[in-house]
């Protein structure tokens, strides 16, 4: 299992010991929750925490994330790297609202992101 983190002192936690067991990785998690962290658990082999960023959306990104949701099963958003869409998304997904992913072979986007739980609820 990888644990990933963007704050220094959880990068220092002897994280491979205490996770041996699953107890020790739901104290972990616990504490991080409560200490104002934002975890991913969306890929079961691996746990992202994070602390919360606060943003105030631009229009384009408000724009963005309505299309990504815009049909009923419907949550992506395909486009080329260096455009202002791709760089609005990728302040979405530093602040947790979008994740980004390789497209499949079949399409001619560069990238594709996914609003985030919290990015649906968000701009619902």
């Amino acid at each position: 299992m990888i644990i990933e983190s963007d704050d220094e002192a959880l990068k220092k936690l002897p994280i491979k010991d205490r996770c041996d067991a699953v107890g020790d990785l739901l104290m972990f998690l616990t504490k991080a929750v409560k200490s104002g962290y934002d975890v991913n658990i969306d890929n079961p082999k691996c746990i992202i925490v994070r602390k919360e960023i606060e943003m105030e959306l631009t229009k384009n990104q408000i724009a963005i994330m309505k299309h990504t949701i815009s049909g009923s099963n419907r949550n992506w958003f395909g486009t080329s790297f260096n455009c202002q869409d791709s760089e609005d998304f990728e302040k979405l997904v530093d602040a947790g609202l979008a994740t980004k992913e390789a497209p499949p072979s079949w399409m001619g986007d560069d990238v594709i992101y996914r609003l985030t739980d919290k990015g649906r609820k968000l701009i619902k």
